[in-house]
């Protein structure tokens, strides 16, 4: 079953229209632009193509794709997945297997972050088919630490959202602080369950995964 998007306009590309023409032609050196071309979603996965059109005049720290159940996109808050090689211009993608839901719709767009400015494209809308994989767990470290330490897990079908990565040791669950699709960090939990505490577990989803080799707490 494959399912086009459908395209309605992003509020940033109606403030642009705002601007004067002299103006226009000035910012328009100034902050990167961008916008989504195509995209599909099938049951193996929502494609996404977007394409930077320029890259402006200051340095680029990051781009990718965000998306929500609402228009109200934002990097920080809705699910955002950003792209691990540099930026320039021309077509990137991105296939997202996580984080969607049979029968909800989601609004999708891409984004680019330079130094001074924070562009969202062109906003589509698309309906989920139900793709929601179980998170595998592949390996994290460190093996042991303390309360209040950092760990890192690598797996893949994690979120992209950090509230819907929830991990636990024993019966505590853990504040995580970094979440992308394959990799998450999370801070060790004050552990109260002594019979299960070395057991570090993800769930996302509501499907869980637990990790192969224990969790050791330091005193």
């Amino acid at each position: 079953m494959i399912q086009h998007f459908k395209n309605i306009s992003g509020a940033i590309i109606f403030a642009s229209c705002l601007i004067a023409c002299d103006d226009l032609d000035i910012k328009r050196k100034d902050y990167p632009r961008l916008q989504l071309n195509e995209a599909t979603s099938s049951v193996t996965g929502v494609a996404l193509t977007a394409e930077i059109l320029d890259l402006g005049t200051s340095p680029i720290i990051s781009f990718g794709f965000v998306w929500d159940t609402n228009t109200n996109l934002e990097v920080d808050s809705s699910y955002s997945a950003f792209l691990e090689t540099d930026a320039k211009t021309g077509l990137y993608n991105l296939n997202i297997s996580t984080d969607i839901t049979n029968g909800q719709k989601y609004y999708v767009a891409p984004f680019i972050i330079s130094e001074d400015y924070t562009v969202i494209g062109n906003i589509l809308s698309f309906k989920g088919i139900g793709i929601n994989e179980t998170p595998r767990i592949d390996d994290f470290f460190p093996k042991q630490a303390a309360v209040g330490d950092t760990i890192t897990v690598l797996g893949g079908n994690f979120s992209a959202k950090r509230s819907r990565s929830i991990v636990t040791l024993g019966d505590s669950r853990a504040k995580t602080i970094i979440s992308d699709f394959d990799s998450l960090m999370f801070i060790v939990p004050q552990i109260t369950d002594s019979l299960s505490r070395d057991e570090l577990k993800l769930t996302v989803g509501g499907k869980t995964a637990i990790a192969s080799s224990p969790f050791k707490l330091k005193p």
